[in-house]
């Protein structure tokens, strides 16, 4: 398949982005990025999230010449949501990739 100039920079830009540590490889299309030892914040009912910290984590899988998808774990207790995303907006959370839990 030949990919766009657009896409072709895409992939390399998140390429980089997984081997620079921010990132991580996780399938041949897949990267993700994560948090941590966030601590649970006050009011989280025990039965939903019993633990003192949780983690989170924000995927894109690429599709190239076809689409984007943005995963977005925010917290445990909260679970994955994915949507579709432009080639722009991965561009942004690849540079940063907290926007993604920000973004609508």
């Amino acid at each position: 398949m030949r990919l766009s100039k657009s896409w072709r920079s895409l992939i390399e830009a998140a390429q980089e982005a997984a081997s620079g540590g921010l990132w991580a490889p996780v399938k041949s299309n897949t990267i993700r990025y994560a948090e941590w030892g966030i601590p649970t914040p006050d009011g989280t009912p025990s039965n939903w999230w019993p633990f003192e910290e949780y983690d989170r984590f924000v995927f894109l899988t690429f599709f190239p010449g076809s689409s984007i998808i943005l995963g977005v774990s925010p917290a445990p207790w909260v679970g994955r949501q994915d949507r579709e995303i432009t080639q722009r907006l991965a561009r942004e959370i690849l540079e940063d990739p907290t926007k993604a839990f920000t973004r609508k």
